[in-house]
């Protein structure tokens, strides 16, 4: 983001895993988190049902996507698909071919979509937020390739994932999935 967003911009990173000593005084007594993790039975259902619109909303438009299709236009394509449903986009992101390696969070440009292309799109209704990412290929072999390693740290993933698992037994999973498809400090990109 920093190399077309703030160009000579200093950026300093802190990777997202290591969490900082907190200052002094903090909230940390009033951590909010355990009421964030269990959703109510009407919760789990409305989130069930706003995955269900906005992968509709989303596969609709990704399968529709042309390789002369600018970043902007899939982008915009998103956001009429997910308001058409009542779901509110709060971020697109869409590298076409060029980006599609080069940026992790891409935001939508002028550029077309080429042979290739990622959709990321994050919608909410009632207050539960969708995540979800697309990838497309028009015959992009090193996608493809690229795609199925991701399908396989998936796969291992939703393998752990089961009552009783810790989340640190799932996350173990994750990071041995990323070594055996060749990127063994993937897990530390985004997760």
């Amino acid at each position: 983001m920093a190399e077309e967003e703030a160009p000579g911009i200093p950026v300093e990173v802190h990777p997202w895993y290591r969490f900082p000593p907190p200052p002094s005084p903090n909230d940390l007594e009033h951590d909010l988190t355990p009421l964030r993790l269990v959703l109510s039975r009407g919760a789990q259902e409305a989130f069930a049902h706003l995955g269900r619109e906005a992968a509709m909303a989303v596969g609709e438009v990704v399968r529709s996507a042309r390789p002369e299709w600018t970043e902007y236009a899939l982008a915009g394509a998103l956001a009429e698909a997910l308001w058409g449903r009542g779901l509110r986009p709060l971020l697109l992101l869409v590298a076409g071919e060029e980006r599609l390696f080069r940026h992790r969070h891409p935001l939508p440009k002028g550029k077309p979509l080429g042979r290739a292309f990622m959709a990321v799109a994050c919608a909410e209704r009632g207050g539960l937020v969708a995540n979800l990412t697309r990838m497309a290929s028009f015959g992009h072999g090193e996608v493809e390739a690229r795609y199925r390693k991701v399908l396989e740290v998936e796969a291992a993933a939703l393998s752990a994932s089961r009552p009783g698992a810790t989340l640190g037994e799932v996350f173990a999973a994750l990071q041995g999935a990323y070594a055996r498809v060749g990127f063994p400090l993937a897990w530390e990109e985004h997760h």
